[in-house]
Protein backbone atom coordinates (compact mmCIF):
# COMPACT_ATOMS: atom_id res chain seq x y z
CA UNK A 1 0.00 0.00 0.00
CA UNK A 2 1.35 3.40 -1.01
CA UNK A 3 0.46 6.85 0.25
CA UNK A 4 -0.58 9.17 -2.58
CA UNK A 5 -1.13 12.92 -2.38
CA UNK A 6 -3.22 14.95 -4.81
CA UNK A 7 -2.84 18.73 -4.65
CA UNK A 8 -5.87 20.61 -5.96
CA UNK A 9 -7.01 24.21 -6.15
CA UNK A 10 -9.79 25.13 -3.72
CA UNK A 11 -11.90 26.26 -6.70
CA UNK A 12 -11.83 25.30 -10.36
CA UNK A 13 -9.56 22.27 -10.34
CA UNK A 14 -10.26 20.14 -13.42
CA UNK A 15 -12.63 17.39 -12.27
CA UNK A 16 -11.47 14.51 -14.45
CA UNK A 17 -7.79 15.30 -13.80
CA UNK A 18 -8.43 14.39 -10.16
CA UNK A 19 -11.20 11.80 -10.47
CA UNK A 20 -9.71 9.59 -13.23
CA UNK A 21 -6.24 9.14 -11.66
CA UNK A 22 -7.73 8.83 -8.17
CA UNK A 23 -10.06 6.05 -9.35
CA UNK A 24 -7.07 4.24 -10.85
CA UNK A 25 -4.75 4.76 -7.87
CA UNK A 26 -7.08 4.57 -4.84
CA UNK A 27 -7.69 0.78 -4.78
CA UNK A 28 -5.08 -0.65 -2.43
CA UNK A 29 -3.52 2.73 -1.63
CA UNK A 30 -4.15 5.56 0.84
CA UNK A 31 -5.11 8.80 -0.90
CA UNK A 32 -4.92 12.26 0.66
CA UNK A 33 -6.09 15.48 -0.94
CA UNK A 34 -4.47 18.78 -0.05
CA UNK A 35 -5.43 22.34 -0.94
CA UNK A 36 -4.99 25.85 0.35
CA UNK A 37 -8.01 25.11 2.54
CA UNK A 38 -9.19 22.08 4.47
CA UNK A 39 -12.72 21.11 3.55
CA UNK A 40 -14.85 21.21 0.43
CA UNK A 41 -13.22 22.20 -2.86
CA UNK A 42 -15.07 22.64 -6.14
CA UNK A 43 -14.16 21.53 -9.63
CA UNK A 44 -14.70 23.37 -12.89
CA UNK A 45 -17.43 20.91 -13.91
CA UNK A 46 -19.17 20.76 -10.52
CA UNK A 47 -17.30 18.04 -8.62
CA UNK A 48 -17.17 18.53 -4.87
CA UNK A 49 -14.18 17.01 -3.08
CA UNK A 50 -13.04 17.31 0.51
CA UNK A 51 -9.41 18.25 1.03
CA UNK A 52 -8.36 16.46 4.20
CA UNK A 53 -5.08 18.39 4.48
CA UNK A 54 -3.90 21.93 4.01
CA UNK A 55 -0.84 22.43 1.85
CA UNK A 56 1.16 23.20 5.00
CA UNK A 57 0.05 19.94 6.66
CA UNK A 58 0.93 18.01 3.51
CA UNK A 59 4.34 19.65 3.34
CA UNK A 60 5.10 18.52 6.90
CA UNK A 61 4.42 14.89 5.86
CA UNK A 62 5.71 15.01 2.28
CA UNK A 63 8.30 12.24 2.78
CA UNK A 64 5.45 9.79 3.55
CA UNK A 65 4.09 9.91 -0.01
CA UNK A 66 5.09 7.58 -2.82
CA UNK A 67 3.49 9.96 -5.34
CA UNK A 68 2.62 13.66 -5.25
CA UNK A 69 0.26 14.76 -8.02
CA UNK A 70 -0.54 18.37 -8.92
CA UNK A 71 -3.98 18.62 -10.56
CA UNK A 72 -4.66 21.22 -13.25
CA UNK A 73 -7.65 23.33 -14.17
CA UNK A 74 -8.12 27.08 -14.31
CA UNK A 75 -7.79 27.32 -10.52
CA UNK A 76 -4.39 25.61 -10.47
CA UNK A 77 -2.70 28.94 -11.18
CA UNK A 78 -3.03 29.55 -7.42
CA UNK A 79 0.10 27.36 -7.15
CA UNK A 80 2.12 28.72 -10.09
CA UNK A 81 4.01 31.16 -7.84
CA UNK A 82 3.24 29.60 -4.45
CA UNK A 83 6.42 29.13 -2.37
CA UNK A 84 5.03 26.18 -0.41
CA UNK A 85 3.90 24.36 -3.57
CA UNK A 86 7.36 24.95 -5.03
CA UNK A 87 9.02 23.61 -1.86
CA UNK A 88 6.86 20.49 -2.03
CA UNK A 89 7.78 19.92 -5.68
CA UNK A 90 11.49 20.44 -4.98
CA UNK A 91 11.41 18.14 -1.95
CA UNK A 92 9.76 15.34 -3.93
CA UNK A 93 12.12 15.79 -6.87
CA UNK A 94 15.11 15.28 -4.56
CA UNK A 95 13.85 11.86 -3.40
CA UNK A 96 14.60 9.38 -6.14
CA UNK A 97 11.94 6.99 -4.84
CA UNK A 98 9.00 9.41 -4.99
CA UNK A 99 6.92 10.16 -8.08
CA UNK A 100 6.26 13.79 -8.95
CA UNK A 101 3.37 14.36 -11.33
CA UNK A 102 1.41 17.23 -12.85
CA UNK A 103 -1.37 17.40 -15.38
CA UNK A 104 -2.50 20.24 -17.64
CA UNK A 105 -1.83 23.75 -16.34
CA UNK A 106 -0.25 22.34 -13.15
CA UNK A 107 2.94 21.64 -15.14
CA UNK A 108 3.61 25.38 -14.90
CA UNK A 109 3.94 25.00 -11.11
CA UNK A 110 6.63 22.35 -11.56
CA UNK A 111 8.43 24.46 -14.15
CA UNK A 112 8.41 27.53 -11.90
CA UNK A 113 9.60 25.39 -8.97
CA UNK A 114 12.68 24.58 -11.02
CA UNK A 115 12.21 20.80 -11.02
CA UNK A 116 11.81 20.25 -14.77
CA UNK A 117 15.24 21.44 -15.95
CA UNK A 118 16.56 18.91 -18.43
CA UNK A 119 13.39 16.80 -18.14
CA UNK A 120 11.12 15.78 -20.99
CA UNK A 121 7.63 16.96 -20.11
CA UNK A 122 4.24 18.12 -21.35
CA UNK A 123 1.42 20.30 -20.13
CA UNK A 124 -1.42 22.48 -21.31
CA UNK A 125 -0.43 25.25 -23.69
CA UNK A 126 -2.81 28.16 -24.27
CA UNK A 127 -3.34 29.71 -27.72
CA UNK A 128 -0.90 32.49 -26.77
CA UNK A 129 1.77 29.85 -26.13
CA UNK A 130 3.02 31.62 -23.00
CA UNK A 131 3.35 28.27 -21.20
CA UNK A 132 5.93 27.11 -23.76
CA UNK A 133 7.99 30.18 -22.85
CA UNK A 134 7.71 29.32 -19.15
CA UNK A 135 8.81 25.74 -19.89
CA UNK A 136 11.74 26.99 -22.01
CA UNK A 137 12.79 29.48 -19.32
CA UNK A 138 12.78 26.56 -16.85
CA UNK A 139 14.97 24.56 -19.26
CA UNK A 140 12.24 21.91 -19.49
CA UNK A 141 12.11 19.85 -22.67
CA UNK A 142 8.50 20.34 -23.79
CA UNK A 143 7.02 17.47 -25.82
CA UNK A 144 3.69 17.93 -27.65
CA UNK A 145 2.36 14.61 -26.34
CA UNK A 146 -0.54 13.42 -24.16
CA UNK A 147 1.62 11.95 -21.37
CA UNK A 148 5.38 12.10 -20.84
CA UNK A 149 7.38 10.07 -18.32
CA UNK A 150 10.96 11.09 -17.57
CA UNK A 151 12.38 9.06 -14.72
CA UNK A 152 10.03 9.54 -11.77
CA UNK A 153 8.38 12.66 -13.25
CA UNK A 154 5.04 12.21 -15.02
CA UNK A 155 3.29 15.04 -16.87
CA UNK A 156 0.13 15.12 -18.96
CA UNK A 157 -1.34 17.63 -21.39
CA UNK A 158 -4.92 17.88 -20.13
CA UNK A 159 -8.19 16.22 -19.14
CA UNK A 160 -8.29 13.98 -22.23
CA UNK A 161 -5.05 12.38 -20.97
CA UNK A 162 -6.21 11.87 -17.37
CA UNK A 163 -6.77 8.11 -17.66
CA UNK A 164 -3.39 7.40 -19.29
CA UNK A 165 -1.76 9.76 -16.74
CA UNK A 166 -3.20 7.69 -13.87
CA UNK A 167 -2.10 4.44 -15.50
CA UNK A 168 1.49 5.66 -15.96
CA UNK A 169 1.68 6.68 -12.30
CA UNK A 170 0.29 3.28 -11.29
CA UNK A 171 2.99 1.56 -13.38
CA UNK A 172 5.74 3.59 -11.69
CA UNK A 173 4.36 2.80 -8.22
CA UNK A 174 5.08 -0.88 -8.86
CA UNK A 175 8.84 -0.18 -9.09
Amino acid sequence: MANILFIIAPKNFRDEELVEPRNILAPGNKVDIASTIKGECSGMLGARVVANLTLKEAQARISEYAAVIFVGGSGSNVYHNDKMAHEIARSVSLHHTQILAAICWASVTLAKAGVLAGKKMTGWVSPSGEEKEIFADAKALYQPKEVVVDGRVVTASGPHAAHEFGEKIKELLKY
